[in-house]
Formats: C-alpha cells, structure tokens, sequence
C-alpha cells in the first residue's frame, strides 16, 4: 500500500524530526489524511517539513487538510514547501514553540494576528506581504520575529511591514511588485499612502533583489519609502538593492537614486551594494555627506560610469574610511572595461597636484583586494574585516594627501 509507511509513524514515539515528500504524480490530499491519523504518536516531533512537489493543487482546501499539524504542539520548525499559497490558518496559534516557518503564506495587516500569537516565533521564510486595503496599518505586530527571509512584497506595504515586524535584525526581500489593484490604474497620490511607521531601529542587514518587477512609475515612491523607513535604523550595516538575473528591462538607478540614498541611509552603514547602476557622473557623489562608517562602496553597471577625479575625490572626503570603491560592470560585460576605466581614473588621480604616481597595480588587483583575497595582506586588524584598500581607493588618498598639504583642493 502506497501510504502504509505513514501509518506506522504513530508508533515512532521517540521521533523528533519528519520530513515527508510528495512526488507530483500523488494526490497529496490523501497522503495527508494518512499521515494525520498517526498523529497522536507523534506528540514529541519538534521538526516538520512537507513538501509537496506541485501535487496539491486545492487552495482551499489545503489549510483544511494540514489542520492535523495543530496537534503537534511542540514543534519549533515547520516547512510546507511547494505548496500552494494560502492565509495563515487558525490552527498555526496553537504552536505557541514554532520558532521557525517556511511557508507560502500569504499574510497582509489584516491576518498577521494569527502570528502575533506565536511567541516563540523568530523566522519567516517564503511569505508574501500585501498592503491590504488603503495602506491601513496592522491590527497586531510580531517584535519577537528577527529574520525575514525570500520575502515577496507588494511596493506600497513597506511601511505596514514594518510596522508589523518592527524587531527584524536581517531581511531578504526577492521581490518587490506592483499592488494586485494597480495593474491598469494610476499610480496612488502620495497622500493616499499611509504614513511610515517607526523605523527598523534594529534592523542591521537588509538585501532587496526583485525591483525588476515593479512599474517605473512606482520606483521613486517605493526608494522614498525604503528611505524613510531606514532613517532610525541606526544598527543598519548592510544594504543591498539588486535586481535579479532577467531585470533586462528595468531602469537603472540614476545619479539622483545614488546621491539619495548616500545621503539618507543611515549613519552605521557599513557596505553599499547597488546594481544596476545607470552612467553615473559627478552630481551621485558630489553631495555625499560625511560617513565614517562606510567602507565599501560597490556599484554595478550597465552603462560606464562618467565620474571625474573631481568626484572621486569629493567621495574620497565624504568617506574617510572607505576601503573598497568597487565599481564594475554587469557580469555579462566584458571585464577589461573595468580595468581600463579604474586604470585610468588611478593615473587621473595620481597626476593632480603634480603628483607622482605610485599606484601600480591593476583594477584586478583592486577587485581581488575588495574581495579579501590578495594574498599580499599581512594580515593586520585595520578595522576593516580582513580588506585590504584598493587600488582606486590608494589612489583617492595620496591625492587628497597633497591636497591637504597644499592647502587648497585638487579638483
């Protein structure tokens, strides 16, 4: 019999740990039904993952039919994988240990209530986060989550996800979509949104790499969003904003996006990454406040960028503790322009104020530097988590170096 082995799981009293697959040519439905009859022997499990392959294709009845999992009231992790998407159920509340989900739930303000009763619950993977109706805020919020992991989020919840989980130390968000009401329509006037709510002031990673998907005449009030919610994360180290793989058609961040988000991420940042990064010139940098904090600076391009040693050195200023200026072309484009464009911009540099050079090296030697992998490093603690300054990076302080004994800027 095809589900006997199911049967005999109630007798595995000692078991901690189930994982069960249904291949796509079984009807999970019943499956399930067998493994719910064997689960009043399974009191002690503390690991669950189903995962199903495609073979259920029921929404509405899937959450009735994993209601069984409610019994399992010590389970700390639970994985539903490749399974359809669905509302949390009602009987997710009686896990109060679950610590972890991977699950393709649907949540929104209106129904994070039911997490809101798990107190032990520190991860979500695999969700999707809608506005819900007029950007109204969550009913309940969840402080206790601290990881968000391949989250999908529609651009105008930003501000209602955080609201709901204000406690996040990291989150990675694969998407960033259109509303399911604004397909044809007009993008909502700024007034219509909600206001943002208190900032991650915990957050201290975040990686969004799915705004390839989103409509251009939402780009600036979604980044504007992002920003306003980033303005009190003061443990904020990381930021990331990519997009994937096929964002053929997506417009790259321009000079204003750049110059933005210098100048509102927050002060503990620690390392930028931006892709794709459109020809960017002088006016990305030239306003950059001053940051400490910031040690790597990677953008990554479509299009070269058009930055003079003027810009360079005005980041150089602004960035007293960079290590890591990383500017380097799409992964399908041809490395020697990089090379090439970081070669020169050293010589640029090398040759104001009548300098004399001393830079040596070559971009590909920056970009192993910037990847901790040259292998001249001696190995002392300079702060900066094992990198060793770049090339480019060198070549921006020996300029300034005979700025400042001139007296008088270079360029």
């Amino acid at each position: 019999m095809t589900w006997a082995p199911l049967l005999k799981l109630g007798r595995m009293v000692r078991l901690r740990s189930l994982s069960v697959s249904f291949p796509g040519c079984m009807h999970a439905g019943a499956g399930l039904q067998y493994l719910a009859r064997s689960v009043a022997g399974l009191s002690d499990l503390q690991s669950l993952a189903i995962e199903f392959n495609g073979s259920f294709q029921s929404e509405s009845s899937l959450a009735a039919s994993l209601s069984f999992i409610g019994r399992l009231v010590g389970l700390s992790s639970l994985t539903l994988g490749d399974a359809p998407s669905m509302a949390p159920p009602a009987w997710l509340s009686s896990l109060t240990a679950l610590s972890h989900i991977h699950a393709n739930l649907q949540l929104s303000p209106g129904n994070v209530a039911v997490l809101a009763a798990l107190p032990a619950l520190q991860q979500l993977q695999g969700v999707t986060w809608t506005a819900g109706g007029g950007g109204a805020p969550p009913a309940a919020c969840c402080p206790g989550v601290l990881v968000l992991d391949t989250c999908r989020v529609q651009h105008s919840g930003l501000p209602s996800l955080a609201a709901a989980f204000p406690g996040l130390r990291g989150a990675t968000i694969t998407e960033v979509v259109d509303g399911d009401d604004d397909e044809d329509g007009e993008a909502p006037h700024p007034a219509a949104t909600a206001p943002a709510p208190a900032a991650w002031h915990s957050l201290q990673t975040l990686a969004i790499s799915g705004f390839n998907t989103l409509q251009e005449r939402h780009m600036a009030a979604a980044l504007d969003s992002l920003l306003s919610l980033l303005r009190g994360a003061g443990e904020l180290t990381t930021l990331e904003l990519k997009t994937d793989d096929d964002g053929e058609d997506f417009t790259a961040w321009g000079d204003a996006d750049v110059a933005a988000l210098l100048a509102r991420a927050p002060l503990s940042l620690e390392r930028l990454t931006l892709y794709p990064a459109a020809a960017l010139t002088d006016a990305a940098v030239a306003g950059c406040p001053y940051r400490p904090a910031l040690k790597a600076l990677h953008l990554l391009w479509t299009e070269p960028p058009e930055l003079t040693p003027a810009g360079l050195l005005a980041l150089g200023r602004a960035l007293p503790g960079l290590v890591s200026l990383y500017f380097i072309a799409d992964q399908d484009g041809p490395r020697a322009c990089d090379e090439e464009t970081e070669s020169a911009w050293v010589q640029q540099l090398d040759a104001l104020g009548g300098g004399g050079g001393g830079g040596g090296g070559t971009a590909e030697a920056s970009s192993r530097a910037a990847d901790g992998d040259d292998e001249s490093s001696d190995g002392e603690d300079d702060g900066s988590d094992g990198e060793e300054d770049d090339e480019l990076v060198l070549a921006i302080r020996r300029a300034l170096a005979r700025e400042a004994a001139a007296g008088a800027p270079l360029a």
